[in-house]
């Protein structure tokens, strides 16, 4: 299968899909949900070879330190990470677990307390480290077995 045929979804994209961009230059089909269209109102085509999800961080991130752990809303937060994941689940379902790869992205902050601990954690080199080094971004997924590079 041609890298055009493969589509790649980026929830949650900024209008620029920086995350996505080494797909875009490699000819695969990337789609870019921004807010304009919104993960809570979209439903995956068939398919999908890959899902990138960069749900906003407001709520979970340590950077924001002036707001207390207690005033935040974490309920608000949970809202668009479970839309992604109900995403990378209708497409794993509809495609008979055909999807390779998926990944949300967040930085380092409090999320780990409503999924667990990361698969990767990330620094802004874009060197991936196993989840047990301490680093900037955490990203959560899966990988199939027969996976294949991006480039």
């Amino acid at each position: 299968m041609e890298n055009s045929q493969k589509i790649i979804l980026h929830l949650c994209a900024g209008a620029f899909g920086s995350d996505t961009k080494p797909y875009s230059d490699a000819g695969y089909d990337v789609r870019l949900i921004t807010k304009d269209v919104g993960v809570e109102n979209y439903h995956a085509p068939k398919n999908v070879y890959g899902i990138i999800a960069n749900p906003p961080c407001t709520n979970f991130s340590k950077a924001n330190w002036r707001v207390a752990k207690k005033d935040r809303d974490f309920a608000e937060g949970m809202k668009l990470v479970k839309e992604c994941l109900r995403i990378v689940w209708e497409t794993q379902e509809r495609s008979g677990a055909g999807l390779k790869f998926w990944a949300l992205e967040n930085p380092l902050g409090y999320l780990p307390q409503f999924l667990g601990h990361p698969y990767f954690n990330i620094s802004h080199g874009n060197s991936v480290t196993l989840a047990s080094s301490q680093r900037s971004g955490r990203v959560y997924g899966g990988i199939s077995k027969s996976r294949s590079r991006p480039c």
